[in-house]
């Protein structure tokens, strides 16, 4: 055993981790720097274990799975302490590498995959992150969650991104750690015949015949906004023809034809 030694008491100091209000506790894979007051020979970094533990010297392997850094800093403290290696220890955690928390961002972005999360990192920073929403991506995405009983359903939680850039509401959409961030593919509509730019488009709530075609770049010298037919499915798979006015609603997967003038 190694002779008891007093140490002196550093003035206290906030872990950057927890001084930032960050949530963030350890887990597997985490990475920390380690500092014993006075005893630069048992400062070093750390790592997380498969186990959840990490291995302090003289002491050897620590539960700290799931507690922050000060929490783990303090149950290293107290086995120093009642393994009477040290009289007065004063141990200092420093998160150096979050490898545990990771989200997953997927669907129609730039760039899908892991990425580490930082303090209160919202559903806007993690697209920034993924370079952002293709222009195929729709404005409403979705957040998978393991759900509060641990079980193997998710939970499925929705954002508007359009309510959230333009009023601000749900700006608190924040991930967790082990979150998943789906953009699913926007939905389409079709519009060709007489019409500047006939494409496929992306539709959005509450969009009208008129605004497609504006969104087509306008009807051309021949197009008349009083014969414009619509190719819809129907429930049961079959598709039907439907002559529609301009303030008719556009629904996905519409095909919409504006025919010419007949004089």
């Amino acid at each position: 055993m190694q002779p008891q030694t007093r140490e002196a008491r550093l003035p206290q100091t906030e872990d950057p981790v927890q001084a930032s209000g960050s949530t963030l506790s350890l887990a597997r894979g985490d990475v920390v720097t380690m500092t014993v007051f006075g005893r630069p020979e048992l400062t070093g970094t750390r790592y997380v274990s498969d186990q959840g533990q990490i291995n302090a010297p003289l002491m050897g392997p620590i539960d700290v799975l799931g507690l922050s850094p000060t929490g783990a800093a303090k149950r290293i403290e107290m086995a120093y302490r009642e393994g009477q290696y040290l009289i007065d220890p004063q141990v200092n955690l420093v998160m150096a590498a979050v490898r545990s928390q990771q989200i997953s961002v997927l669907g129609e972005v730039g760039n899908p995959g892991r990425y580490p999360i930082e303090t209160r990192t919202t559903v806007l920073d993690a697209l920034a992150q993924a370079g952002g929403i293709s222009q195929l991506g729709a404005q409403r995405v979705f957040i998978l969650r393991r759900g509060p009983d641990g079980g193997e359903i998710p939970e499925r939680l929705e954002v508007d991104l359009t309510a959230v850039l333009q009023t601000g509401v749900g700006r608190v959409a924040e991930l967790r750690a082990g979150d998943t961030l789906i953009v699913p593919r926007a939905k389409l509509f079709y519009i060709y015949g007489q019409v500047n730019a006939p494409s496929s488009y992306v539709l959005r709530d509450g969009l009208t015949i008129i605004e497609a075609i504006s969104m087509a770049g306008g009807l051309t010298q021949l197009g008349s906004v009083r014969r414009i037919e619509v190719k819809r499915r129907d429930a049961e798979g079959r598709v039907e023809s439907y002559d529609v006015d301009v303030d008719d609603p556009v629904l996905a997967e519409d095909v919409i034809n504006v025919k010419e003038r007949l004089f």
